[in-house]
């Protein structure tokens, strides 16, 4: 890890970006899940072997145990979803899950590829599920979000990473922690900070701006 002086930890960034998508079916889909990424993601191939060189390609397949968020932690990481959803994503009919791997080179593209063309194989009515950041999408969300948030060809660090941030029990320190970035082949980040233990002081929307204001830059290939 490398500390900036601002505090924030950079943790050592991986070789490869990694982008791992699944879509939640509430019923039984009508084509085949498989054969529908395969039509509608021309720009990602199958593959069986993840990191071989080449254009974008992805490992999918259909699980039954892919083990899927419970209600309360939907509650928090949850994006455009109703109770209902919640509830009735415990008990999904199938689950399509891609997993991709690629060269710092061309993340940015790869993902914004995958992004895009995952929203058509969930159609009509499937939720997606993003790895990295752990967030659940309903369709509406992930087309108005990771998929639509781009400019110019950069990723919207608000859409592609996520900050969780928990408080200390025994001091007034804050932890938080970046989600997302690996996808781009990019370091995650730690920032651990003093804030005031009083309500209203500061706190995670503290930690969460610091991180999003050191990221974006790097998000986009540039120094902090």
């Amino acid at each position: 890890m490398s500390e900036h002086p601002t505090g924030i930890v950079r943790t050592t960034p991986p070789d490869r970006g990694h982008f791992e998508v699944a879509v939640y079916y509430l019923t039984t889909p009508e084509r085949d899940p498989v054969a529908a990424f395969r039509s509608e993601c021309p720009g990602v191939a199958v593959t069986d072997v993840l990191g071989a060189p080449g254009a974008p390609a992805a490992m999918v397949a259909m699980h039954d145990d892919y083990g899927g968020p419970d209600v309360e932690m939907l509650a928090y990481f949850g994006r455009g979803l109703t109770e209902a959803d919640a509830m009735a994503l415990q008990h999904s009919a199938a689950v399509l899950v891609a997993s991709m791997e690629v060269g710092p080179e061309g993340a940015r593209g790869a993902v914004r590829e995958l992004t895009t063309c995952i929203a058509r194989v969930a159609e009509p009515s499937g939720f997606v599920w993003d790895e990295e950041t752990q967030l659940m999408h309903s369709l509406e969300a992930w087309r108005a979000g990771p998929v639509a948030d781009w400019d110019d060809g950069e990723p919207s660090f608000g859409e592609q990473v996520t900050v969780h941030a928990m408080r200390s029990d025994t001091d007034s320190s804050l932890r938080a922690v970046s989600l997302g970035m690996r996808k781009f082949a990019r370091s995650d980040l730690v920032a651990n900070l003093r804030v005031p233990s009083r309500r209203g002081a500061g706190g995670p929307g503290q930690c969460g701006r610091a991180l999003r204001g050191f990221g974006r830059p790097l998000l986009g290939g540039r120094s902090p």
